[in-house]
């Protein structure tokens, strides 16, 4: 426990992007095939939370979603098959909505 919260606390926010998903981002998409909309907060494995949409940037829908701006289509390679969603809307940590 204490080699990660010393991993943790190095987590330097400076880098984290105010243009395009990245840590802490509220990213709405939605989903082609059925037109559902989402929304997914993107956040660290400790406090992923499939019920509350806090998805891990080491899952695979947080690794397709990170870097990515409104506008952009991704897919994704999730156990029961593929996944293709548009991104709609991005409010980055920072308070900062892309659309």
């Amino acid at each position: 426990i204490q080699r990660r919260l010393a991993e943790l606390s190095r987590i330097d926010v400076t880098g984290i992007p105010k243009d395009r998903a990245g840590l802490g981002s509220a990213v709405t998409v939605e989903n082609v095939e059925t037109g559902e909309e989402v929304r997914y907060t993107l956040v660290i494995p400790e406090i992923s939370d499939g019920k509350k949409n806090f998805v891990s940037l080491a899952s695979p829908v947080g690794r397709a979603l990170l870097n990515r701006k409104p506008g952009d289509t991704v897919t994704v390679q999730v156990p029961k098959g593929t996944l293709e969603f548009d991104i709609r809307k991005i409010t980055t940590a920072f308070g900062e909505t892309l659309e």
